[in-house]
């Protein structure tokens, strides 16, 4: 493994639901996105989560759209995990914006989360 890859990137990397839409790399793809991580820590401060999600403003429909392609980035059968991670993604919308999150685990899988914020 290449040392110049960050712990997030390795976690990514290693992980059995990693992809490289959630690398660091994939922003330099997309660079007309704002792109966000949320990283998910246990007690000893191991990543035990993480989510890139990738962020268009829609300033006539005061919308807020917020994609993580092929992610989260976790094992995605613990809640308590999850939870956390759509917490903080509920965190980065603007408040008073609606936000429409898209978030693909695997090719067969899609949810959407829409909700306003306060």
């Amino acid at each position: 493994m290449k040392q110049y890859m960050s712990e997030y990137e390795k976690f990514v990397f290693l992980n059995s639901s990693g992809s490289f839409t959630q690398s660091e790399n994939w922003c330099k793809i997309k660079n007309e996105w704002k792109s966000e991580r949320i990283i998910i820590r246990d007690e000893s401060g191991n990543i035990i989560g993480t989510m890139q999600i990738l962020i268009k403003n829609i300033p006539l429909m005061n919308t807020v759209f917020m994609y993580a392609p092929r992610g989260p980035v976790c094992d995605c059968h613990n809640l308590d995990i999850l939870s956390k991670i759509i917490e903080q993604a509920k965190l980065l919308a603007e408040p008073g914006a609606n936000i429409c999150m898209k978030y693909v685990s695997s090719p067969s899988s899609s949810l959407y989360t829409r909700r306003n914020t306060p």
